[in-house]
């Protein structure tokens, strides 16, 4: 069976209408942070998520209006069901005459292994080692075997940007994009739909 991570960058090799701008993949596993194949010792990623991969992608032809970005956004994989979602939205005109743009993402979440830690814990004070045996934490030789299993979990983060230089270029600030990059192309992509009607 094919993992979420293979049929989505199946799907997007298939799909003429979208540019898979950049792929950046992170792996927390054992306490080991390694960020596009450098070990990062600095770097924290998402909690309880031990493989990210974040993809910024954009549409072939740019497209400037929120509700255009969003349904491009929920169109990527319909078939697969998404864990988290942050919507585009519009924000600044009550501040100023311009709107910043706040960019929408989607996130696919899917288990890829296991992890199974092993202690022996052995106490050696005896009568401390009795009292714990007698509430049934370790036999007779004072040993104590604690077991976990823990999933590993992988997300995936699809970042939809309105055209491929701006993926590319990233011009954001307190997490939208900047005022003149977007409305200009917004303003332009109005005038071209006014030509063509």
């Amino acid at each position: 069976m094919k993992t979420k991570l293979e049929l989505i960058l199946e799907k997007f090799k298939k799909r003429e209408d979208v540019i898979v701008v950049s792929k950046n993949e992170g792996l927390n596993i054992a306490g080991h942070v390694i960020i596009n194949n450098e070990i990062n010792f600095e770097s924290v990623l998402i909690a309880g998520i031990n493989h990210v991969i974040s993809l910024d992608i954009a549409p072939k032809k740019g497209l400037y209006e929120v509700d255009e970005l969003q349904n491009f956004m929920l169109d990527l994989m319909p078939e697969l069901e998404f864990s988290h979602k942050v919507d585009f939205g519009e924000h600044g005109k009550e501040i100023c005459d311009t709107n910043h743009l706040y960019p929408g993402l989607i996130c696919f979440d899917e288990e890829i292994g296991t992890c199974i830690t092993e202690r022996k814990v052995t106490i050696s004070d005896e009568k401390l080692a009795k009292k714990i045996q007698d509430q049934g934490y370790f036999s007779d030789n004072s040993d104590w075997v604690i077991k976990e299993k823990k999933l590993l979990q992988r997300r995936i983060i699809i970042s939809p940007y309105p055209n491929e230089d701006l993926a590319k270029r990233k011009p954001l600030w307190g997490g939208m994009l900047l005022a003149g990059n977007y409305m200009h192309l917004k303003w332009k992509a109005r005038q071209e739909k006014l030509k063509t009607a």
